[in-house]
């Protein structure tokens, strides 16, 4: 669908990619041409800047340290006007209308990302934030072959039990392969994820590859998946608009 121009009279659901992988590209590319004489092992150096970097790069530091703008807040306000731009083709402000129901699929660091910008919206302005600002309520969430459960090493000292705030009877599926390394399932990380996240082991395929870590590359094509998001997508676009 075209987001550009009005959405037919029919159409009910609207999709609305967000990509802020850009960000951090350009600048994985400088390091990867700057050092790609007189070392070996190029294309698992570029694995490496183009994967860790990307999780280097969108670490926040510490405020004191770094004066903003930040790769961080950047992320987050490529996904800030995204959101905008659909609430603009909803119509009228946020607060003239009944929240839209949202649905929200999120890939590896891409679910981290989506979870801190929630969870700093929610911080700031209290868990309706997404109501307020876009007028839309989350209804469901779909973390695919997420590392966020790593995430509890960033402060020990704190816990990891603040997970974010779905609206309503929101669903929140975490689903991953087995053979994942980078994915790991919520629940053991603390009750209140236990509580919030439903993890998903999803079923292997039989092509060899679906059975070694490459796995991570393969959710977005998986029919269980997709499936069983189409249905969650069927499911909220029936609840009454409140």
């Amino acid at each position: 669908m075209n987001l550009g121009a009005p959405a037919p009279d029919f159409a009910d659901v609207y999709p609305e990619v967000i990509w802020w992988a850009p960000v951090t590209q350009q600048y994985e590319d400088t390091l990867i041409r700057r050092y790609r004489r007189g070392l070996s092992w190029q294309w698992l150096r570029r694995l490496v800047i183009g994967y860790g970097g990307d999780v280097i790069a969108y670490q926040a530091p510490p405020r004191h340290d770094v004066a903003p703008p930040w790769t961080y807040r950047t992320v987050h306000g490529r996904i800030d006007r995204r959101l905008r731009v659909l609430g603009a083709l909803l119509g009228t402000a946020p607060a003239a209308r009944a929240p839209v129901p949202l649905v929200a699929v999120a890939h590896s660091l891409g679910s981290v990302i989506l979870s801190d910008f929630v969870y700093d919206a929610q911080a700031a302005a209290g868990p309706g934030a997404l109501r307020a600002r876009y007028g839309l309520a989350l209804r469901a969430l779909f973390s695919l072959g997420s590392p966020l459960a790593l995430y509890a090493l960033r402060y020990p000292h704190l816990g990891f039990d603040r997970p974010i705030a779905l609206d309503g009877d929101a669903r929140w599926v975490n689903a991953l392969y087995r053979p994942d390394v980078i994915a790991y399932p919520l629940g053991p990380a603390g009750p209140a994820y236990a509580a919030a996240v439903e993890d998903w082991i999803l079923p292997l395929r039989w092509w060899p590859w679906y059975w070694t870590p490459l796995a991570h590359l393969a959710y977005w094509n998986d029919r269980h998946l997709v499936g069983r998001v189409a249905a969650e997508v069927a499911r909220v676009a029936a609840l009454p608009v409140a």
